[in-house]
């Protein structure tokens, strides 16, 4: 059962029937982790976040930030920000100032290692990695059509997430239009 980093080394190496070293199978997990985030949607990569800006309203964006939902200054409304670089400007009442900025930030994936073993893909969807890293190992091994499969086995499994993702954010949703009675 793949549950952690080191058991998906172990079972990579089961399922190609491969005794892979240890530096391969860790490029082609962070392979697999790259194409993967090209793929990936979805809520689960929201992350709640606080912002502490100095007097210039700046604060430094965190590691693995991808993008703002939202933003909120102390007064629960919502704050208007602008990304710079690796920082990003914030301003609660139109002024710029030294605060705490609450909200939702979207983040990517977490790179699984020896020091960080999980992250929540790995615990949501194991076959997904399994099938995305045998498909960067037989690339390796120039064994393109069986990578073609397993990468094309792991981006349905991608896909069907995204698709969850979609019905859980928006599935009871509706639109109501008004009738008028001729």
């Amino acid at each position: 059962m793949i549950t952690d980093f080191a058991s998906l080394k172990l079972s990579l190496n089961d399922w190609t029937e491969r005794g892979y070293t240890d530096a391969r199978l860790e490029e082609a997990i962070a392979l697999a982790e790259a194409a993967i985030r090209r793929e990936l949607m979805g809520y689960q990569r929201e992350e709640s976040y606080t912002f502490a800006t100095d007097a210039d309203g700046y604060a430094t964006l965190p590691t693995g930030f991808l993008g703002v939902r939202y933003l909120d200054d102390a007064n629960g409304y919502p704050a208007r920000w602008e990304v710079t670089g690796t920082r990003v400007l914030i301003s609660g009442d139109g002024n710029y100032y030294a605060g705490s900025f609450d909200g939702t930030i979207y983040a990517t994936l977490l790179s699984l290692s020896a020091s960080n073993p999980t992250n929540w893909l790995i615990d949501i969807a194991p076959d997904a990695y399994l099938w995305m890293c045998q498909s960067q190992l037989y690339a390796f091994g120039q064994e393109w059509g069986t990578a073609s499969a397993m990468a094309s086995q792991a981006s349905q499994i991608i896909s069907s997430l995204n698709l969850q993702n979609t019905i859980a954010q928006y599935g009871r949703n509706g639109s109501r239009l008004p009738v008028q009675a001729v």
